[in-house]
């Protein structure tokens, strides 16, 4: 069964591709959920319309992610945790703690979107990726300073 997708679905296509699916695939879980409809040339017209719109929209926010980008990369947080003299911590920071610290300097960044290798164990200053998208990542600064 051919379909028109109406958002992207993983391992399946982009949205506007006209995609070959199983009729059950498409019957019971890409038409109920509204992810796809049938190819048709009226909803293929009707697609390329609500596209222009979308794609538009989706300059403003490229152009909105880009100054957040700027503005992050411009902002260093400070996280106050319990570690040793030598600059040890008695913990660790993740990228829970990350975003944390984030949020209160005013961004709201969900914790998966924090690229760390491992969690910090020692006290430093270390730059962490922010992934906004797929193909926009932050470098952001943070500071880990022992708490007195």
């Amino acid at each position: 069964m051919k379909v028109l997708l109406k958002e992207n679905v993983e391992k399946l296509g982009e949205r506007g591709e006209i995609v070959e699916v199983a009729a059950g695939y498409a019957r019971n879980y890409l038409l109920p959920r509204n992810f796809a409809v049938q190819a048709t040339e009226t909803n293929f017209k009707q697609l390329e319309k609500e596209r222009e719109r979308l794609v538009r929209r989706e300059q403003a926010e490229r152009a909105d992610l880009e100054a957040a980008r700027e503005k992050l990369e411009r902002t260093s947080c400070t996280l106050v945790a319990s570690a040793s003299p030598e600059g040890h911590l008695y913990g660790s920071v993740g990228a829970r703690e990350v975003a944390d610290a984030f949020a209160a300097e005013g961004f709201e960044i969900d914790a998966h979107h924090i690229k760390i290798e491992h969690p910090f164990k020692e006290t430093g200053v270390f730059a962490v990726d922010v992934e906004l998208t797929s193909d926009l990542v932050a470098q952001a600064r943070i500071w880990i300073v022992a708490e007195s």
